[in-house]
């Protein structure tokens, strides 16, 4: 790869492309987090948000999943992909992957729990895994939620990418457009949950010498201590000034 950590392969020119993540959280988050907590903010634009390649009509009877097919319900076992589709991977794919296209919908091991295709293949950047999740500080939705994994995309590569959900709500249609983010990827790196750092317990006393007395009056609001602060955001002007003095070329910046 180039110097990108995450690389999309569409398997239509039409498909809705991954959207850089939104600070706003898609206008979920309330109107004061989005002013002044910065942390919200980079949490809801970490990464990207992915779509499902076709709109999904399914229910969950409470036994089985069901899929809307001609305006009835049938059991969801594995739905091919939509025609044009289908028809597009076939005239491109090598002659041993013909009509062996991953499933647009595919019911699991669970009798609630559904996999949905993005119609997208991803790979990162060596040393570099995909975390799969919800989408940050957004309640999607209240007929079902979706799980969080994360996958080694510097080595199963190009994987499809997936998302799995668990159906909640019973005998109600349940309708995923295709037209909204419906989970958020985000690169990590390898050594943040499995390196031999990630799994260590540093657990101290705040008797050790290196707890940081000092340092506290600027992330606590503690009065006749701390310095006076001009106002809520203090926290994300600091995190922006850092951040802009770690930028490429921009060494002789003081933090």
């Amino acid at each position: 790869m180039d110097d990108s950590l995450i690389r999309f392969f569409s398997v239509a020119p039409d498909l809705l492309k991954p959207m850089a993540g939104d600070k706003g959280g898609l206008g979920h988050i309330p109107l004061g987090a989005f002013q002044y907590c910065e942390a919200m903010r980079t949490a809801c634009a970490y990464g990207w948000y992915v779509f499902p390649l076709m709109d999904v009509h399914v229910m969950f009877d409470g036994y089985t999943a069901q899929v809307a097919d001609e305006g009835r319900w049938r059991q969801l076992q594995s739905e091919p992909l939509p025609p044009e589709i289908a028809e597009r991977w076939n005239s491109i794919c090598p002659p041993e992957f013909r009509d062996r296209a991953p499933s647009a919908l595919t019911s699991l091991f669970e009798p609630s729990v559904i996999q949905i295709w993005s119609g997208l293949f991803v790979q990162t950047a060596p040393g570099w895994a995909l975390n799969i999740r919800p989408l940050p500080n957004i309640h999607a939705s209240a007929a079902w939620f979706a799980y969080e994994a994360i996958v080694e995309t510097d080595t199963f590569a190009p994987m499809p990418l997936f998302v799995n959900l668990r159906l909640v709500k019973t005998d109600t249609e349940i309708l995923i457009p295709r037209d909204v983010p419906l989970f958020q990827v985000q690169p990590i790196a390898r050594e943040a949950y499995a390196g031999p750092a990630a799994q260590r317990l540093d657990l101290r006393d705040l008797e050790a010498e290196d707890f940081d007395w000092q340092a506290l009056r600027g992330t606590m609001r503690m009065p006749g201590l701390s310095e006076p602060r001009t106002g809520p955001g203090t926290y994300g002007a600091q995190v922006r000034r850092a951040r802009k003095a770690r930028a490429p070329g921009r060494e002789d910046v003081a933090s």
